[in-house]
């Protein structure tokens, strides 16, 4: 069974999440930069939410450009391997996210019994956390669009197991 490319259903019922995640990847990404800006410990545990989008639209990029070649001049990978690697890409994006509040934890607010001084400091850090929030709400909509990729791909392979 050949893999299926863009003018067929199936391929643009696989474009549709890929396309979502890579858009959801640039604004977490471009979130992330804001974040590290900002400072007060961000650019260290923003890491693994770089490296996560930057991971993660790679492979966008490579399957939208897979999926969108009628020719076939671009090369896919086997169905099966393309299963494993989405369901990885899903839990990394997650694992690294969570790494982000592990590290950093949540800041609440300013201390009544706390010096002016130190609440500016906590008022900056607070605008840190809210950025970092934010992006978290850009990471679990990429880890779902690359779960349901592997599912797709998981179907996808068990049709071609039953055809042969």
């Amino acid at each position: 069974m050949a893999r299926p490319r863009y003018p067929e259903p199936q391929a643009i019922w696989r474009l549709v999440p890929h396309g979502l995640s890579a858009l959801a990847c640039v604004i977490l990404i471009a979130l992330c930069s804001c974040a590290a800006n900002i400072g007060f410990g961000y650019g260290k545990a923003l890491a693994g939410r770089f490296f996560a989008g930057f991971w993660a639209l790679g492979i966008d990029i490579a399957q939208i450009a897979g999926l969108a070649d009628a020719k076939r001049r671009v090369p896919r990978l086997p169905t099966l391997y393309l299963a494993i690697l989405e369901l990885f890409t899903a839990g990394l994006v997650i694992v690294l996210a969570m790494f982000t509040f592990a590290l950093n934890g949540y800041l609440e607010g300013c201390n009544v019994n706390v010096p002016i001084t130190d609440c500016d400091h906590v008022d900056e850090r607070l605008r840190a956390n809210r950025i970092t929030g934010i992006s978290f709400v850009f990471v679990i909509p990429i880890a779902i669009l690359h779960f349901i990729s592997s599912i797709l791909a998981w179907v996808d392979f068990a049709a071609s197991r039953r055809e042969k």
